[in-house]
């Protein structure tokens, strides 16, 4: 999934986890850095938290609920 270019929201990553499991699917790869976006807020390099195309961000939760 390219989250990277186009923010898909935790609940509905939740969903295709949901349906990944009924058709026996098991990797899961979120493509979550790009030259221009990364929607993944780490704690350690601030400068990352603003650094989405669309100004959404996935937080050190929302990974870990998603896991």
């Amino acid at each position: 999934m390219d989250t990277s270019r186009n923010f898909i929201s935790v609940e509905n990553l939740k969903e295709i986890v949901e349906t990944m499991s009924v058709t026996k699917l098991n990797v899961l790869h979120l493509h979550l850095s790009d030259t221009a976006s990364f929607p993944l807020e780490i704690d350690e390099i601030p400068e990352t938290q603003s650094a989405s195309y669309t100004n959404k961000t996935y937080s050190r939760k929302d990974v870990q609920e998603l896991v």
